[in-house]
């Protein structure tokens, strides 16, 4: 693949040191801004056959809207976006660095966490989606695979490349274009209205916040004994989730979260008072223990490569172990039939409307609306 380059360099600045991770459309690479001195995450889109010409039209739209939808959140739990170079067959998109590990693969190794534990990644993730949802993007595509969970236990959300644009009250907002058929995000951690083919709105998120918190949980998530993407949806769509079982301000909030209406789900000012609460209950000598460092250093650029990723790895997780003296919390934790590792669909989104906080912002400050909404 050819992009702009000199002397190696991706528009003369941008060295690709080492891939991290690999997805079905896009390979992320730990890089080095020479211009700054700056480590950096780089994605890179994968070459498409000439044959799925559309598809990989399709693909480079989707990374697009990945970095338009993230440049426009600027809160700790989500990586800034630093730059986007459009080389002769794919874009790159520049990004801070997360040193860190998706939750599916904690979730996969360690089976259930604590619940303090999960209490503080559910309380960041919030953050990061009431960031979102204040200037209009919706993930639409939260689940354990796109939350990196770094050495010191912060959390950040990662994968807008589902993002759209919330609407304001009676309209459907800016929805995703998608191929006929396709459903955005993962199948698993989809809400019940979104599967039903309703537009998405930001009480389809906080559903797919609820379903990543019983994951953590649980080991695996609500849904994940289904054979099948369709089955899952349909399920979705059908079904209520299993209850999960246990005393507290955790499992309340998660059972509310995972309600099919999504007018009963709670409000954000409720959910963020259970997951503190929760998150307060931590043992003592657990409290006072500094976050277990699960990521190995990173290397400098010649370096060998790093065991950990900064970007989520493959979609989905495997059911995770079940530890020694930890039982499941919840009726769905012991299926018996394996989960199923499912890939996204390829789909495009069109261009966020309107910044209407940034309007608000100028009017509140008397500075001139600028035509259009773009930023002054």
């Amino acid at each position: 693949m050819t992009a702009p380059a000199h002397d190696g360099l991706i528009a003369g600045r941008y060295q690709l040191v080492a891939p991290m991770g690999r997805g079905g459309t896009a390979t992320v690479y730990r890089g080095l801004d020479t211009l700054l001195d700056l480590e950096v995450a780089v994605k890179q889109l994968t070459p498409a056959p000439a044959a799925d010409a559309g598809l990989h039209a399709e693909a480079i739209e989707r990374i697009f809207s990945e970095a338009r939808a993230a440049a426009r959140i600027h809160h700790p739990g989500v990586a800034e976006v630093y730059d986007v170079v459009s080389g002769e067959d794919s874009p790159y998109i520049v990004m801070q660095l997360i040193e860190g590990r998706p939750l599916a693969e904690l979730i996969a190794e360690q089976g259930p966490l604590p619940p303090h534990r999960v209490a503080g990644i559910g309380r960041q993730v919030l953050a990061a989606l009431v960031a979102g949802h204040i200037v209009g993007v919706l993930h639409q595509d939260v689940e354990p695979g796109n939350v990196l969970i770094t050495p010191d236990g912060k959390a950040v959300l990662t994968a807008f490349g589902t993002a759209g644009t919330a609407g304001t009250a009676g309209t459907a907002g800016d929805p995703p274009v998608t191929r006929t058929g396709a459903v955005p995000g993962s199948p698993g951690y989809l809400a019940p209205e979104r599967a039903n083919g309703m537009p998405a709105t930001p009480a389809a998120d906080l559903w797919s916040l609820g379903a990543t918190l019983y994951a953590a949980l649980c080991g695996q998530g609500p849904f994940d004994d289904r054979d099948d993407a369709r089955a899952t949806l349909c399920a979705i769509a059908d079904e209520d989730p299993p209850h999960l079982a246990g005393d507290g301000s955790l499992y309340e909030i998660v059972n509310a979260l995972l309600r099919r209406d999504p007018a009963s789900r709670p409000a954000f000012h409720e959910i963020a008072r259970a997951l503190d609460a929760a998150a307060a209950n931590a043992p003592p000598e657990v409290a006072a223990a500094p976050a277990p460092a699960f990521v190995p250093p990173s290397p400098r650029p010649g370096q060998p490569d790093p065991d950990g990723r900064s970007q989520p790895g493959p979609r989905g997780h495997r059911r995770g172990r079940v530890r020694a003296g930890h039982q499941p919390l919840c009726a769905g934790a012991a299926r018996s039939r394996p989960v199923i590792t499912r890939s996204r669909p390829v789909i495009t989104f069109s261009r966020p409307i309107v910044a209407r906080a940034g309007r608000l912002a100028r009017a509140a400050s008397g500075r001139p609306a600028i035509p259009g909404g773009r930023r002054g």
